[in-house]
């Protein structure tokens, strides 16, 4: 099985929400991490598929990957844990 490194983005992301999301007020969001060719996106949408929040990622050693996650009240959650 192959094995994806996903630290890079897996710790731009953490940081950028604990810093740049949080700051946007919005008790939820909807919050989409997508990388491809070495690069990637973190996007955040309000509960009505409204786009808040999009940053590019230049570089990540992140293979193609797509998740989805929760911003709510200041809690990042999985889609599973929802």
């Amino acid at each position: 099985m192959f094995k994806v490194n996903t630290d890079s983005l897996k710790r731009e992301f953490l940081d950028i929400a604990a810093t740049e999301m949080i700051s946007l007020n919005d008790p939820f969001m909807v919050v989409k991490r997508l990388s491809k060719d070495h690069s990637g996106v973190i996007a955040a949408e309000d509960g009505n598929t409204k786009v808040i929040y999009v940053r590019a990622i230049e570089w990540t050693d992140c293979h193609e990957v797509e998740w989805k996650s929760y911003l709510a009240d200041r809690v990042l959650m999985a889609t599973s844990k929802h």
